[in-house]
């Protein structure tokens, strides 16, 4: 394994951007409760959120969606940016992880763009990257150690999130074709990991015309695609 990390160090020297980096905080929803995605490195390096380095004219967005296909094989997951991460203590202990036998670019000073998206996981089949050891789901308050600043990213994401859920449209792709409000505003709840009043919840879906009901089921709604598509509602 230390062979494959010289090598991979020593041959992307000129596929990489230098000095620039992504990192992904990838949340489930599982029920009622709300998860983060962490994977563990080989050779008993420390714990990670899935991240990766910038090609050459490739942009920050593609970066991040390459990165998390990669690294766990999922495809189609819309990706939030938060912002960057670049204060100049923030890769503590990487000269022990490093492993080039002579300098290199991974010496450098890196500066992270921190994203965040929200997937389903009973709906994915993670394909973990031969690098890491495993990929394991943890509570935001139980996260193992993470590498670097990643906890600071994955705080920072989390709150993004939360400040976000009545600003832009939320929950496609997490919730059947044809659900109830009550469903809907259980999974708010679960992102934010607080209740909310029920009346002025489905007050305020129904006025940011989020959407509309399912001709199929007497109580049943369905997202509204062309709202969803415009990405910007009336606030709560």
């Amino acid at each position: 394994m230390k062979s494959d990390k010289i090598e991979f160090f020593r041959e992307s020297e000129d596929i990489f951007l230098r000095h620039l980096s992504v990192d992904c905080v990838i949340f489930g929803v599982f029920g009622q409760t709300l998860k983060v995605l962490a994977l563990k490195w080989k050779d008993n390096w420390p714990w990670a959120i899935p991240g990766g380095f910038v090609r050459h004219n490739e942009s920050l967005d593609a970066a991040a969606a390459r990165a998390v296909l990669e690294r766990l094989g999922i495809l189609s997951t819309t990706l939030v940016q938060v912002h960057a991460f670049g204060d100049p203590g923030r890769e503590v202990g990487k000269a022990s992880l490093v492993v080039s036998e002579k300098p290199s670019w991974m010496d450098d000073r890196f500066v992270s763009v921190c994203y965040y998206g929200v997937v389903k996981p009973t709906n994915l089949e993670l394909q973990v990257e031969d690098m890491f050891e495993k990929a394991e789901w943890f509570e935001p308050d139980s996260l193992p150690a993470l590498i670097f600043d990643h906890a600071s990213m994955v705080s920072a994401a989390l709150a993004a999130l939360r400040d976000s859920l009545f600003q832009r449209p939320f929950g496609k792709g997490l919730l059947p074709p044809t659900f109830a409000l009550t469903d809907l505003q259980q999974l708010y709840e679960t992102i934010l990991d607080k209740p909310l009043d029920t009346n002025r919840f489905q007050q305020w879906i129904t006025t940011a015309d989020l959407l509309r009901p399912a001709p199929e089921a007497s109580g049943q709604y369905r997202f509204n695609d062309a709202k969803y598509a415009a990405r910007a509602i009336r606030p709560f």
